[in-house]
């Protein structure tokens, strides 16, 4: 039950990240990129295409259960959400779905 989360986001496109486990043994870093272009009506000028960025870091601490996840709207630095879960389990995975899915992409 423990690395259920762990499973399930590596099964949906989520990668591990190497360096971070070698610095933090107890803790698995996960992450995953969408890239997508799109055709979008502007005003004055037309069609156009718009190349769109998002990104999900999820940290997992496998001694206590506790995970952090971070969404990146665009290649910026900071997060425009963060959030700490309890559980790292199908309620989690549910939770970081739904997010992805209101921000217009899927997991």
């Amino acid at each position: 039950m423990k690395n259920l989360l762990a499973e399930m986001l590596q099964a949906a496109g989520f990668e591990a990240s190497a360096a971070h486990h070698d610095r933090h043994p107890d803790m698995l870093a996960l992450r995953r990129v969408w890239n997508i272009t799109e055709e979008v009506d502007i005003a004055w000028q037309g069609r156009t295409v718009r190349e769109r960025t998002y990104s999900v870091d999820v940290f997992i601490n496998l001694k206590s259960c506790i995970c952090r996840v971070d969404y990146f709207n665009g290649p910026t630095v900071q997060p425009y959400k963060s959030r700490w879960y309890d559980t790292t389990g199908k309620r989690t995975f549910n939770a970081i779905a739904a997010t992805v899915q209101n921000a217009g992409f899927e997991i």
